[in-house]
């Protein structure tokens, strides 16, 4: 299965079995302003919801957040989880849709930290790299 993250084309996106987004209102409009009057389903998903960082690093800018974000690779933000735990949610959507649709092409919309998190389990890019350097990861990714 191949997914299509960043610099998709929109003619070959025409052929893609699905938009996946979750209910998150940004990612849901950026999905239905590039796929809401195409025959490309949009299918929302919770999993693929941004990391839950805990009431402390919600809302903060990245860049200040980053800082402390190494420290929760394996244990949770307060009150939130960990990235290896956001990232074993983002795979178990992975192998499903990968049984589901097989060799066709799925779209996601994803902010920031969802590029990283792909390319930590479809490309093997350590968690801790992707954490530091999120911003320059795009893909598109292959799983499976």
């Amino acid at each position: 299965m191949r997914l299509d993250l960043h610099g998709w084309n929109y003619r070959q996106a025409q052929t893609s079995a699905a938009a996946y987004t979750s209910s998150m209102r940004r990612q849901k409009e950026t999905c239905e302003i590039l796929f809401g009057n195409t025959s490309i389903p949009i299918v929302v998903d919770e999993r693929l919801r941004q990391i839950d960082n805990g009431p402390q690093y919600t809302g903060m800018k990245f860049g200040l957040g980053k800082r402390d974000y190494l420290a929760f690779s394996d244990k949770p933000f307060p009150k939130g989880e960990s990235f290896r735990d956001f990232a074993g949610r983002v795979r178990e959507f992975l192998d499903e849709k990968s049984e589901q649709h097989g060799d066709h092409t799925i779209l996601t919309i994803g902010w920031r930290l969802s590029p990283a998190i792909f390319a930590h389990i479809c490309r093997g890019v350590s968690l801790e790299e992707v954490i530091i350097d999120n911003a320059n990861i795009r893909g598109p990714y292959t799983y499976g």
